[in-house]
């Protein structure tokens, strides 16, 4: 990252394997199937202007499920 605390597209050219972008529409459980299936662990949050608005992981999808088990 840089200085003031940005995420460039360098950033993502420096990853070892291509990132695996999501549409912020799309369901947990789509991803949480997508992660099982290839193996991936880390996606890319994008809206519909191509602008990334977050990052997820198969552990943050886990521990989030897993506190609504808590919870009940």
């Amino acid at each position: 990252m840089t200085q003031e605390g940005e995420f460039t597209v360098e950033h993502l050219r420096q990853l070892p394997t291509t990132p695996y972008f999501i549409p912020e529409d799309t369901d947990v459980f789509s991803t949480l199937q997508y992660f099982q299936e290839n193996h991936e662990r880390l996606g890319i949050i994008f809206d519909e202007y191509g602008k990334v608005q977050g990052l997820v992981t198969l552990g943050k999808i886990i521990e989030e499920m897993t506190n609504e088990f808590n919870h009940v």
